[in-house]
């Protein structure tokens, strides 16, 4: 991923090694010792579980969201391996406004479940059937 993230910013980057900002300074991702490696982890973790390519690229594009691993484009990043992550899955790319400005809050599993219907939905049409359903 770091190797993805030079190319995408056009230059040399690493994972952070302080807080990193976003929306303007509005929203504070705060560094933790260890981040590197727990980021790693949860996503090596995610990808050796059985799951539709929907709850994976859903996953992952979270992770970027939530850990912001790295100093800048983490927003851009996401967008860019949700995408991945649906093509590897030989799935189309459905529109991404709908996606990026869902809200994410930290810990909300009934929101996370409800964005993976939506990116299932989009993908599929209005009549996908989605197991798991969550009240409205």
């Amino acid at each position: 991923m770091v190797e993805v993230q030079s190319e995408l910013l056009g230059g040399p980057t690493g994972f952070r090694a302080g807080d990193a900002f976003a929306w303007g300074g509005a929203h504070r991702y705060a560094h933790a010792p260890g981040l590197e490696a727990a980021f790693r982890d949860k996503v090596e973790a995610d990808a050796r579980e059985e799951r539709h390519p929907v709850a994976h690229a859903t996953r992952l594009y979270l992770d970027l969201c939530f850990f912001h691993p790295f100093p800048d484009g983490n927003a851009r990043a996401a967008r860019l391996w949700l995408e991945y992550m649906l093509r590897r899955g030989r799935l189309p790319t459905p529109p991404l406004a709908p996606v990026v400005l869902w809200p994410k809050r930290p810990g909300d599993a009934v929101n996370y479940t409800r964005l993976a219907r939506l990116l299932a939905r989009t993908i599929a049409g209005p009549d996908a059937p989605c197991r798991n359903e969550v009240p409205e």
